[in-house]
């Protein structure tokens, strides 16, 4: 077995070190499509993945015009040689009704007749098989960016005993952010996640509540909104999955305000953002960056 490095990769190093909060960086989704695919993936995995080229443009064109993200995933622990077939997964993550559905295929190009767009509705797919657990992603894209190969693999060997409920799966998004790992259907993002968190994590998630020191946001909401789930939650100390709402923000000059539900009660929650400063985006390519961070600056409950 091939000995994982020790020190932590450049961006993720920096952005620990500079302490940059993980509120509001979920990427943005209606829906997921995952689809298996073992062996090794390249940096653009789709790319160079085992459909042609004009599957993998019919793919991307098809999940684009219904908000849905493609990703391929392989278990994490690898199944027999001779196991040829596949196993796909539609997911909506929409505050109304989230679902996760499932089917196995013998051949990879029957993906193009799924009802690929239905993951973007909260009405769950016909004559797929129920998923009633949480399924659990994790970033181990190397190729795309080393921290996911140091930090994601290590916390998939912590979680093999979760069987089919855990797998690697391509980019999620925020590299930075390894070992980042997400939670479906909701489409719940977390940052940070190491070997030893990793279990009690999906504990907490599989029993309704998030674990707010690692929470990114969820996929369906924008940054700010994401923000203010967030800030509101560790504010009034909820975490359950579906405790808060939140509503579009308005911005009123350089001020932000975004009303969220909670479960008895509405608030309207002021923000105030600032550029972060400049940091790595990606352990394998320079590009340097100055996200928007946000700040909780009142709350005021709403009669």
């Amino acid at each position: 077995m091939t000995a994982l490095p020790t020190r932590p990769p450049a961006c993720t190093q920096i952005a620990r070190t500079l302490r940059e909060p993980l509120r509001g960086t979920a990427a943005r989704a209606a829906g997921w499509l995952l689809i298996e695919q073992t062996g090794p993936w390249s940096r653009d995995a789709f790319t160079h993945s085992v459909f042609a080229q004009e599957v993998v443009e019919e793919l991307k064109v098809r999940c684009r015009a219904a908000a849905i993200r493609p990703q391929l995933i392989r278990p994490t622990v690898r199944k027999p040689a001779d196991d040829k077939a596949i196993t796909v997964f539609l997911a909506h993550s929409g505050r109304k009704g989230p679902w996760l559905r499932s089917r196995t295929l013998a051949d990879p190009l029957d993906v193009l007749s799924l009802d690929i767009e239905a993951a973007a509705s909260p009405v769950p797919v016909a004559g797929w098989n129920a998923v009633e657990a949480a399924l659990y992603l994790v970033c181990t894209h190397g190729k795309k960016d080393a921290c996911c190969a140091v930090f994601g693999k290590r916390v998939t060997r912590a979680l093999r005993d979760r069987g089919d409920r855990a797998w690697e799966s391509t980019h999620l998004g925020g590299d930075r952010f390894a070992a980042g790992v997400v939670g479906l259907p909701e489409g719940i993002y977390y940052g940070h996640v190491d070997a030893a968190t990793a279990p009690e994590l999906l504990d907490e998630h599989d029993g309704g509540d998030i674990r707010l020191d690692l929470y990114r946001g969820r996929c369906v909401d924008e940054p700010v909104e994401q923000a203010a789930d967030a800030l509101v939650r560790e504010h009034l100390g909820l975490t359950g999955i579906t405790d808060v709402t939140p509503h579009p923000a308005t911005f009123l000059g350089n001020d932000i305000f975004v009303v969220v539900d909670t479960a008895h009660r509405r608030y309207r929650v002021q923000l105030a953002s600032a550029p972060a400063p400049s940091r790595l985006t990606s352990c394998t390519t320079p590009t340097t960056a100055r996200p928007e961070h946000y700040r909780l600056v009142d709350v005021t409950e709403v009669r």
